[in-house]
């Protein structure tokens, strides 16, 4: 079992789900990747940029963190205020226009759920697994007419929205690093399709289970 984790988060808050970037944003933030190896090549790019006692700094103080898998990791995607994900995979800022949520987590189950249905409909899915039966079929075909009935009828999901990027210390990073962080994630977005929201440090805890 690892051990809780104590320290501090910078969170670089966006636009965007977190989960398609937050490894390469922190490896071309800190030059520090996980044990994953996602994000060599930003790692390689900031490791060609950043200043020699920049670099150190990283190396000394950026924390690896186990993930719900055991995986040590230097980030983790965070809730973001003022935005939630209305469940199938939307976020939007508080306060959107709850027609537009609709139809957008209308179309969001229509094109997640509509190729299973067809595929079931049209036979697929018993070619590719001849074990299921006519019961398991029905079944699968009922859960995704029943999401897609509900994007249309139920209440209008808020969950939390995670399109934070949270970079792990295990000291209170000192302004310099915080500017430097600043400097390195606005580069980062520059080219991509992505804005960044602000910055914020959290104190954080991580709370380890045994099985």
């Amino acid at each position: 079992m690892s051990e809780p984790f104590e320290g501090y988060m910078v969170v670089v808050d966006t636009d965007k789900y977190a989960g398609n970037f937050e490894r390469e944003m922190g490896a071309f933030i800190t030059g520090e990747i996980g044990e994953c190896l996602v994000g060599e090549e930003s790692q390689e790019v900031a490791l060609r940029e950043l200043d020699p006692d920049v670099k150190k700094w990283f190396g000394i103080n950026t924390a690896q963190v186990p993930d719900e898998h055991g995986c040590l990791r230097p980030v983790v995607i965070w809730p973001t205020p003022g935005w939630f994900n209305d469940g199938t995979g939307n976020g939007w800022r508080d306060g959107a226009n709850e027609k537009e949520v609709r139809q957008k987590k209308i179309e969001s189950a229509m094109r997640n759920y509509m190729p299973y249905i067809k595929r079931i409909e049209e036979g697929l899915d018993k070619e590719d697994n001849s074990e299921a039966t006519i019961e398991d079929l029905s079944q699968r075909l009922k859960t995704y007419q029943e999401h897609i009935e509900m994007a249309k009828t139920g209440e209008i999901g808020r969950y939390a929205s995670f399109q934070s990027v949270g970079i792990f210390f295990i000291v209170y990073p000192p302004k310099w690093i915080v500017e430097i962080i600043k400097e390195r994630a606005e580069k980062f977005v520059k080219e991509r399709d992505i804005n960044i929201e602000g910055f914020r440090i959290v104190n954080f805890t991580s709370i380890t289970k045994p099985l």
